[in-house]
């Protein structure tokens, strides 16, 4: 029988707003996101939709993308991974730049966060070059190469926390309102 093993790390469920802030393309953008999982494989990854399919892009948790050392994975094999980045790749007209562009974010991740602690919170916003030259005299091999030049910042929030914490705020709904209609329904099924 197939089993489906899972790592216990909670991925990004929901929708999110990305606010990119990015001063060398004097541009603001704020965006929604929708992370979609692409189930089986470790580490975590999968699409990441904006807007209402404006675009589309890849998300990946990753360790330190700059210093990669051992790497995560070895101690994934004792406990479970903690994964403190989330990388997006994103082509450059989904956040209303020129097209033709790839933007690559990086945003910190925490794995297990407290109660009122966002799985998402801010980042880095890189312009990203992709280079591909010959791997030998002959040119039957080439190799790839990423150039992330930093041209700002991005933040993230979850949409239906934040609403949920207007609503509380103005009095539309209490904390105890929400289990009391989640155990009605439960009642009626």
């Amino acid at each position: 029988a197939f089993v489906k093993m899972s790592s216990g790390i909670e991925t990004l469920p929901g929708r999110w707003r990305l606010s990119l802030s990015l001063p060398s393309a004097n541009s603001f953008t704020v965006v929604t996101a929708q992370f979609i999982d692409d189930e089986g494989f470790e580490p975590p990854q999968g699409r990441v939709i904006i807007g209402d399919g404006d675009g589309e892009g890849r998300w990946l948790l990753s360790e330190d993308p700059d210093d990669r050392k051992d790497g995560l994975w070895v101690w994934g094999l004792f406990s479970e991974p903690l994964y403190p980045f989330c990388l997006i790749s994103l082509p450059s007209e989904s956040v209303g730049l020129p097209s033709g562009g790839q933007l690559a974010l990086r945003l910190n991740h925490k794995a297990r966060p407290d109660d009122d602690a966002p799985l998402l919170t801010k980042g880095s916003v890189f312009l990203r070059k992709v280079t591909t030259i010959n791997a030998d005299a002959l040119g039957l091999a080439r190799a790839s190469y990423n150039d992330d030049t930093a041209i700002g910042t991005v933040s993230a929030t979850l949409i239906q926390q934040q609403q949920k914490q207007q609503s509380e705020e103005f009095g539309l709904i209490s904390p105890t309102s929400t289990a009391v209609s989640a155990d009605r329904e439960d009642q009626q099924v």
